[in-house]
């Protein structure tokens, strides 16, 4: 019975309406049916799919903890809670596209970049269109084109996969202090556990304060070394950018 009564104290999930969603963005709105509340989702919160369809019903889980990016944070401001673990006839499952290009260019500041199709034609992607954190420039792709929602004539490629999708970090992090002069920064987790970042895991470059990275851990050889026992490697994110300070995106060659 005491087993049966915890169970019962189980919060359930949350069902709702998706009532926007920006492609090439990454994120929507879902609407809870049983009141007027909105939820922001983004992409990495969604179960078995890359995007949302505007007016599918999903079931979704609320984010407790603080909001961490700028996006975020405008819209907690706004009266927006936010969602997680969405599944869910609205969630559009990632299947292989029918168009085949080559990356010619991603920009890791900005998280986009371009597609080259056969025909010769560019076609602008973002890292919601695929499951990882960035693509490798002159690497081939698989993807679909769909309509931009109010720009007339604007495609964006979505469900892109291949050999050029590059893995997420498994960690999820703030930066919390980056030393320009020194080519090396901390960031901390969501439990508040710092990491060293040096510039050589993000090809040179740097990385912008309060902004978010994805990373993993990997052991230091000096564990009593300022930053404790690990280091980041495999970074992307908002935060990083190009050893020139812009956002430039990274070219692929021929």
């Amino acid at each position: 019975l005491q087993f049966l009564y915890f169970i019962g104290l189980k919060k359930m999930a949350i069902s709702g309406t998706v009532v926007k969603w920006v492609t090439g963005k990454g994120f929507g709105f879902v609407k809870e049916k049983e009141g007027e509340q909105e939820y922001h989702v983004s992409s990495e919160n969604l179960v078995g799919g890359s995007r949302l369809q505007e007016g599918g019903e999903v079931q979704f889980d609320e984010e407790t903890s603080a909001p961490k990016t700028k996006r975020e944070k405008e819209h907690a401001e706004a009266g927006k809670k936010r969602g997680t673990n969405v599944s869910g006839a609205g969630v559009i499952a990632s299947t292989q596209g029918s168009l085949i290009g080559t990356v010619c260019e991603w920009c890791p500041a900005k998280n986009y970049g371009f597609i080259l199709g056969t025909d010769g034609s560019k076609t602008y992607v973002h890292v919601s269109a695929f499951d990882g954190a960035r693509l490798q420039p002159g690497k081939a792709v698989t993807y679909d084109m769909e309509d931009v929602a109010h720009k007339s004539g604007r495609q964006v490629a979505v469900n892109v996969a291949g050999s050029a999708v590059q893995a997420r970090g498994a960690v999820r992090g703030i930066v919390k202090s980056w030393l320009q002069g020194k080519g090396y920064g901390f960031a901390e987790d969501g439990s508040g556990a710092e990491v060293f970042v040096h510039s050589s895991a993000i090809n040179n470059g740097w990385l912008m304060q309060g902004k978010e990275i994805f990373y993993d851990l990997e052991q230091r050889a000096d564990a009593d070394a300022e930053g404790g026992k690990f280091s980041a490697v495999n970074v992307t994110g908002q935060a990083v950018r190009d050893h020139d300070g812009g956002s430039k995106g990274v070219k692929g060659g021929g």
